[in-house]
């Protein structure tokens, strides 16, 4: 790390640190809503990765979506990535009753007790969508032994304080950097093995549609899913109002039964987008379109 880069992250650190004090005197709805005044003034005055953000909608959904519904989607994605931001850093003043009293409702739950509940064994996706890091920390307090599946973050003060509330609230964290033995190990002792798989996977991905478009998409847990022979149980959190959250169950995945390894793993990894996609197209304004999800596409050597 350079002496510069080492200045910015510190920097980008203190300020975050002065952020978390700061809210955690205020009430926390009063401190959720600052939230949403703070994404509101964001998108209106410091619109972070605007032009990213139109590109991706624009794909996604082209002329079905009217200019007037593409900037209210912008400002609403805003809104709720900042309350979201605001809701993880005060997991830490919330316990675990608090937190389950915010899941208004759960839809599907009879397909989480068809993998195993909180017996565990199987695997977990979902996409960034709502507030995926308050989704791990309920159902930790629900008594599910989650496994959390993490990339690290560019700034390692950054990454050592987010994955310490994960900890806190009862997530292992388990990084992409450390290969696959040690989730192979989890899945064995019964924990759940939680995928956010909706990022570029650059190179080492394989081409699926997402939205229409060949996206670079991980590989990870459908290979899991072959080698295990466990399912997969997509879930996901949508924000309901303020404070408020409905968990949605969909129908669990299973290994093919007539496929080879690279035929299954293709098979499963286009379910799970297919899966991602609608839950997508019914909450855009909920979505993190801020990532380049299309950046990398189909090329001379590129799996397809």
């Amino acid at each position: 790390m350079t002496m510069r880069a080492s200045l910015r992250y510190s920097l980008e650190f203190l300020l975050l640190k002065i952020l978390e004090h700061t809210l955690r005197l205020l009430p926390f709805r009063l401190a959720l809503r600052t939230g949403a005044v703070l994404g509101t003034l964001c998108a209106w005055v410091l619109p972070v990765r605007r032009r990213v953000m139109r590109a991706n909608l624009q794909r996604a959904f082209g002329s079905a979506m009217s200019k007037h519904r593409l900037r209210k989607i912008m400002r609403q994605c805003y809104r709720n990535s900042a309350i979201s931001a605001v809701e993880f850093m005060r997991l830490r003043t919330r316990s675990a009753a608090q937190i389950k009293q915010q899941v208004l409702r759960t839809e599907g739950e009879e397909y989480y007790h068809q993998v195993g509940g909180t017996r565990g064994g199987y695997i977990t996706l979902t996409g960034h969508l709502g507030n995926w890091e308050f989704m791990a920390a309920y159902f930790s307090a629900e008594g599910l032994r989650l496994s959390v599946i993490a990339k690290p973050i560019h700034n390692p003060y950054v990454n050592d304080y987010v994955n310490k509330i994960r900890r806190e609230k009862g997530c292992e964290v388990i990084s992409t950097k450390e290969g696959m033995k040690k989730i192979v190990s989890r899945l064995k002792t019964g924990r759940v093995a939680a995928f956010l798989v909706d990022q570029d996977a650059r190179k080492t991905g394989i081409f699926v549609e997402f939205f229409g478009s060949p996206a670079s998409t991980h590989t990870g847990p459908a290979l899991f899913m072959t080698r295990l022979r466990v399912p997969i149980l997509p879930m996901f959190d949508i924000r309901v109002g303020l404070d408020k959250h409905v968990i949605i169950f969909r129908p669990p995945i299973y290994p093919p039964k007539e496929a080879d390894k690279a035929e299954a793993i293709r098979l499963v990894t286009e379910q799970h987008v297919r899966v991602l996609e609608e839950m997508v197209r019914q909450y855009p304004e909920q979505y993190f379109w801020y990532h380049r999800r299309w950046k990398t596409q189909p090329g001379k050597g590129s799996k397809s």
